[in-house]
C-alpha cells in the first residue's frame, strides 16, 4: 500500500538506484543528477563539486560512482534543515580532478555553472532514458496510484533545462510534458495516468510502473461497476416512474369508461399493468404470453402502454 506521494515516489526512486547500468549510461545519468542537484563552491582557493540531497540512497549511490569512476575521495557531511519539518540533507563533495570529472561529464560550461547536457552524452536511447531517470532521482516525485489525482513532476532551477527536457521527451518518445513555475522553481509535469505509466518505464522503474497500471485498472473497472450500478438503478427508478404514471393513466380510464369497453389488446395490457404495478416491460410480455397464450415483444407491450396514456390524456 503506498500511503503518501513519498513513499511511493521514493519506491520509483529505489528501483532506478537498484538498476544495472554501463558506464556510458551512468554517466549521462550523474551528469543529470549534478546538473540539478549539484553546484560548484569554492573552498581554500579549490574549486569544490557539491551535491546536495535529502534522499541518503541518492546521496550513497552519488558517492560510490563518482568514486568508482574517477578514483577521487568524495567527502560527504550531514547537517539538519531548519524547515518546519525538520529533514536531513546529504553532501557530498569532491576537490580532486574537479575540472577532469565536469569535462567528462560534459558539464563544464564556465568556471561557477554547469552546461546543458550534448549529443554526444546523450549518443542513444539507453543513455537518454538514464539521463532522464537522473534528473527524476534528482527532483522528481510522483503520486501514488492510490491517489485519484494522477500526477508526476520534475523541478529545475533553470528555465532552460526545464525546456531542454521537454523538448527531449516531446522528440524521442512523442508526448509532452506541461510547465509551471512555482515560487522559484520551474515545474514540468504530467497528470495523464497513460502518460505517467510511460515515464515510469522510459526511466526504469519497470515494477513500479506495473503496481501502477494494477491499481489503476483495478479502480478503472471499480469505478466501470459504479457507473453500470448507477445506470442500473437510474433506469430501475425510471421505470418504476413510468409504471407508476401507467396505472394512473389506466385507473382514469377505468373511472370514466371503465376497463371493460377498451379492446381486447389494451384491456388484457392494462388489467396486466394493475396488477403487476412494478414489473418490467420484459416481465409484462412473459406475463401476457401466460395469459393469452400470444407472444408479444417488450416494445408490443410498451406501445400498447404508451396507446393507453394517450386514450387516457384524451379523456382529461
Amino acid at each position: 500500500m503506498y500511503s503518501t506521494k513519498e513513499s511511493y515516489a521514493s519506491r520509483v526512486k529505489e528501483e532506478i538506484l537498484h538498476n544495472k547500468i554501463e558506464s556510458a549510461p551512468l554517466k549521462a545519468q550523474l551528469s543529470a543528477i549534478i546538473k540539478v542537484i549539484g553546484s560548484i563552491i569554492i573552498k581554500q582557493n579549490k574549486k569544490v563539486l557539491k551535491t546536495s540531497t535529502e534522499n541518503v540512497k541518492l546521496a550513497r549511490y552519488i558517492y560510490s560512482n563518482l568514486k568508482s569512476l574517477y578514483n577521487v575521495s568524495p567527502k560527504s557531511y550531514v547537517f539538519q534543515t531548519m524547515k518546519l519539518f525538520k529533514k536531513y540533507n546529504y553532501n557530498i563533495e569532491i576537490s580532486e580532478n574537479v575540472n577532469e570529472i565536469l569535462n567528462d561529464l560534459e558539464l563544464n560550461k564556465d568556471f561557477m555553472s554547469f552546461s546543458p547536457p550534448s549529443k554526444s552524452l546523450l549518443k542513444n536511447d539507453e543513455c537518454i532514458r538514464y539521463y532522464l531517470s537522473g534528473v527524476f532521482l534528482a527532483s522528481g516525485s510522483v503520486n501514488s496510484p492510490e491517489n485519484t489525482n494522477y500526477h508526476l513532476e520534475m523541478a529545475f532551477n533553470e528555465e532552460e533545462h526545464a525546456c531542454f527536457i521537454m523538448d527531449l521527451i516531446r522528440n524521442h518518445y512523442n508526448f509532452d510534458f506541461k510547465m509551471i513555475k512555482r515560487r522559484n522553481k520551474y515545474i514540468v509535469y504530467l497528470k495523464k495516468s497513460d502518460l505517467i505509466v510511460e515515464f515510469l518505464l522510459i526511466i526504469g522503474a519497470t515494477n513500479e510502473m506495473f503496481h501502477f497500471e494494477d491499481f489503476r485498472s483495478t479502480r478503472d473497472i471499480k469505478n466501470s461497476h459504479n457507473r453500470l450500478n448507477n445506470m442500473l438503478i437510474a433506469n430501475e427508478v425510471k421505470s418504476l416512474e413510468t409504471a407508476k404514471e401507467q396505472v394512473e393513466a389506466i385507473k382514469l380510464i377505468d373511472k370514466i369508461i371503465g376497463i371493460e369497453k377498451l379492446d381486447d389488446r389494451l384491456k388484457d395490457v392494462a388489467y396486466l399493468r394493475l396488477e403487476n404495478d412494478e414489473a418490467s416491460l420484459s416481465e409484462l410480455a412473459t406475463l401476457y404470453e401466460e395469459r393469452t397464450g400470444n407472444k408479444i415483444s417488450k416494445s408490443g407491450i410498451n406501445h400498447r402502454l404508451k396507446s393507453l396514456e394517450k386514450f387516457a390524456k384524451s379523456l382529461k
